[in-house]
């Protein structure tokens, strides 16, 4: 499984271009999705639920970085990721309501 704490959301922002970061966070989205939709369907619901609390948790992480002394450059790009965030959570939420 990947985890967006394998070298910290903020350490991946800083080191990397928006691009790279952007194909990062949308790579970490679908292999999070891909291991819920996977699971067994007696673990199922659980990863379901683990999923969409690890989505919240990567924009919750990416706000909490908007509070911090950033660049134009690099405000502008937290700010982009969290719009692809909000728009997988949003994805995420309508897939699980169809499967439900």
């Amino acid at each position: 499984q990947l985890s967006a704490n394998v070298m910290g959301l903020r350490n991946f922002i800083d080191q990397y271009p928006a691009q790279v970061t952007l194909l990062g966070l949308q790579f970490l989205w679908t292999a999070d999705v891909q291991e819920a939709i996977s699971a067994p369907k007696s673990e199922q619901k659980k990863a379901v639920g683990e999923c969409g609390k690890r989505i919240l948790a990567i924009k919750n992480e990416l706000t909490e970085i908007t509070r911090m002394d950033l660049t134009k450059m690099k405000r502008t790009n937290v700010e982009t990721l969290i719009t692809i965030q909000v728009h997988q959570q949003e994805v995420w939420d309508s897939t699980v309501k169809r499967v439900r």
